[in-house]
């Protein structure tokens, strides 16, 4: 029975070529080589080699995949309690306060109960406090770039500049006149609840404004922190429905920087201004 007979490669001490045998003969009489000697190299071992080379190539790739999957989708955990002034890059529009922006991690639920409680001097100071910086001066320049002209608006009476006022501030002054009109029993005691009456018929029409502008604000700014329920206590009101709570972080403009920016600018809330028809009336 004639054998299959391999030629032999040209080798030294170790594997040099990866070619394949020149030749094949079916003569009688020859011997099947040794295929585990060195001097012999054979394509299974260079596959081998092959599925291991490629097998740690594809590893670190998946890792390296996984690692960035997990940052796209907890973005928002990476940075966590630290400021960032790395804005979104859908965000290009201008305003001459993105240079105090920053942004941190807090908690969802952070209530002021002084803020939110029932009227009392503690919490009319802050209110007043807190929207003292309502109005403040901006430049020729800037208001050109934010896309307000200058020509049709109230210049400051001393130290040039223009009388403007930043979005968030607009939208606060707002809430704290909802709050006053809450309380209208004791902020206007004198105040007449018939929508007839001109007084009224005016803060009715103020405050329909106010909840349009604070409504926009909300929707533009989106706040995305997931909120559950909970059954209340025994004992408590309205025991039948659930109430709202939350644990959750949300991503928040640091307000002590922007604040402390648009105090700098301040011009107080009954500032000098030029009148058109009189440049020299407040």
């Amino acid at each position: 029975m004639s054998e299959v007979k391999y030629s032999k490669l040209q080798a030294k001490d170790s594997c040099e070529s990866s070619a394949l045998p020149s030749s094949l003969s079916f003569d009688d009489g020859d011997r099947i080589p040794d295929l585990e000697s060195d001097e012999y190299c054979t394509v299974s071992q260079f596959t081998q080699y092959l599925l291991i080379y490629t097998t740690f190539i594809t590893l670190c790739f998946l890792v390296l995949l996984s690692f960035l999957a997990t940052v796209a989708f907890r973005g928002d955990c990476v940075f966590e309690d630290r400021p960032s002034d790395i804005l979104s890059p859908l965000d290009s529009s201008y305003s001459p306060a993105k240079s105090a922006l920053s942004r941190m991690t807090v908690k969802s639920a952070q209530y002021d109960e002084a803020m939110g409680g029932m009227p009392s001097k503690e919490h009319d100071e802050k209110w007043l406090n807190l929207v003292t910086p309502a109005l403040m001066r901006s430049s020729y320049e800037e208001m050109s770039l934010a896309g307000e002209n200058p020509e049709q608006s109230v210049d400051m009476f001393e130290g040039g500049g223009y009388m403007t006022s930043l979005g968030v501030y607009h939208e606060l002054h707002c809430l704290r006149r909802l709050k006053l009109y809450l309380h209208s029993y004791h902020y206007y005691p004198h105040l007449s609840t018939s929508p007839a009456d001109p007084e009224n018929a005016y803060e009715l029409a103020h405050l329909n404004h106010c909840i349009e502008s604070i409504r926009l604000s909300l929707m533009c700014a989106a706040n995305v922190a997931l909120y559950s329920f909970q059954w209340p206590e025994e004992g408590e009101e309205h025991t039948r429905k659930p109430k709202t709570k939350t644990n959750s972080s949300r991503v928040c403009v640091d307000w002590e920087r922007l604040d402390s920016w648009t105090r700098e600018r301040g011009v107080g809330l009954q500032p000098r201004l030029k009148h058109p028809r009189n440049p020299a009336e407040k």
